[in-house]
């Protein structure tokens, strides 16, 4: 019988018992340690998340290009808005396109939710109750839900006006607005933070016959005597209610004390097709300063505004403050009637109709209805044929950086185009983001 030493094989023993505690007890708790640490970290990590791509919800869908390789994530995933990259997507805002009828479906706005990053479908009808969108297009038309557009009481302000896109007296400069690009205004965008100081206003119903007593408004308003006087040299091209017929006209006199009004029309020569130069005056009067009177370009006369619904083309608006002119068209009437304007004496004299300009090319796309609108109406987001030449009708915007206050959330958006890579109009390009 072979002789085994206990010594030995104790010392065996506990060689192996050290080996394998090694083994499984302190394997597991290496292995523990390391599941504590990840359940610690995996929510701090600010690891920039896979680029997604954002397609709006729409007949025709839009493209999302982001900024950067790498764009935030949907905003219903969980990236903070401190860390989201701007987005820029481009929308069918054509309304159908040029020459669309009123009646086309398509003949609406186009419903963003900058939150989902998708263009909400809805019927101008069901946009004023709904809740859903933030900002909507229609050509060059902008509003938000808020005020008379919708409920959802989103306000927008400017806080960056670009203002050196712009000489001392207001007018484009040309120059800038050709050369300026996406990505050398990105600089403008970048730097807004904040909507604080930023003076932040709700939709309202909008005519495009501007009034506010500024420079391109239908009458002054003097700040000390608080005086309104006409501005006669502020021309407006007007088309009736039944779309077919067209006037010029501009305000000739206003006696603030009497509410007395006269406005000068050139109406249109049936048989010429052109604008007679024997003007049409129309004097008319509210009485107290308050209600409405109306005129019919086809008649040349006075009508009661209540009564000939369809037939009047131009109406005078007298509430409290707010003094209008309002077309039988977009949001007053249920006619064609649109405005295009203002121009000074000079160029009004150069339009002998209201179809074609000076130069022979048609303008009747260049009308437009009233509307509603907000602060993208007041202070625009574009300019109009900076170039001055007679061949220009091209929008170009001014990048100015709109926020945009939906409550609990705020978000800054710029207008970088009116035009999709082929040239047609009516594609707009936002960039936006959260604050």
């Amino acid at each position: 019988m072979k002789y085994i030493d206990p010594l030995k094989t104790s010392l065996v023993f506990a060689a192996l018992t050290v080996l394998l505690s090694g083994c499984f007890h302190g394997g597991s708790s290496d292995h523990s340690a390391t599941t504590d640490e990840l359940v610690t970290t995996e929510p701090q990590s600010s690891s920039t998340p896979e680029p997604t791509t954002t397609t709006p919800d729409t007949e025709t869908p839009s493209t999302e290009t982001p900024d950067t390789e790498a764009s935030n994530t949907d905003a219903t995933q969980t990236d903070t808005p401190a860390t989201a990259e701007p987005k820029i997507i481009t929308l069918d805002a054509t309304a159908g396109g040029l020459g669309t009828t009123a009646s086309d479906p398509k003949n609406k706005f186009t419903y963003f939710n900058v939150e989902s990053g998708k263009v909400v479908e809805l019927t101008d009808a069901e946009a004023e109750s709904s809740s859903s969108w933030h900002i909507a297009f229609k050509r060059t038309s902008v509003k938000t839900n808020s005020g008379i557009s919708g409920p959802a009481g989103v306000k927008a302000g400017v806080a960056d006006s670009q203002a050196s896109f712009y000489d001392d007296a207001g007018q484009p400069v040309a120059s800038l607005f050709l050369n300026a690009t996406a990505d050398s205004e990105l600089a403008a965008f970048d730097t807004i933070v904040t909507i604080d100081d930023v003076v932040m206003m709700t939709d309202k119903a909008q005519p495009i016959i501007s009034g506010g007593g500024g420079d391109t408004s239908w009458f002054s308003y003097n700040a000390m005597t608080h005086q309104l006087t006409a501005k006669p040299d502020n021309w407006w091209l007007l088309r009736g209610a039944d779309g077919l017929t067209y006037a010029k006209f501009h305000t000739l006199s206003i006696d603030h004390k009497s509410y007395a009004f006269e406005f000068e029309f050139q109406l249109t020569d049936p048989t010429t097709a052109q604008f007679d130069t024997a003007p049409t005056v129309w004097s008319t009067t509210i009485a107290n300063g308050q209600g409405s009177t109306c005129f019919d370009i086809d008649t040349a006369s006075e009508v009661d505004c209540t009564n000939n619904s369809t037939s009047w083309d131009l109406m005078l608006e007298l509430a409290g403050r707010s003094w209008n002119l309002w077309t039988n068209g977009g949001i007053q009437g249920a006619g064609k009637g649109a405005a295009f304007g203002p121009f000074d004496t000079a160029t009004a004299d150069s339009y002998i109709t209201g179809t074609q300009s000076p130069g022979g090319e048609p303008i009747t796309s260049h009308y437009s209805a009233d509307k509603k609108g907000g602060i993208f109406s007041e202070q625009s987001w574009y300019a109009y044929a900076v170039t001055q030449q007679p061949a220009d009708h091209g929008i170009y915007p001014n990048f100015r950086v709109y926020v945009l206050d939906a409550g609990e959330k705020q978000y800054k958006v710029q207008l970088l185009d009116y035009y999709d890579a082929s040239g047609l109009s009516g594609y707009i390009t936002l960039r936006y983001q959260p604050l």
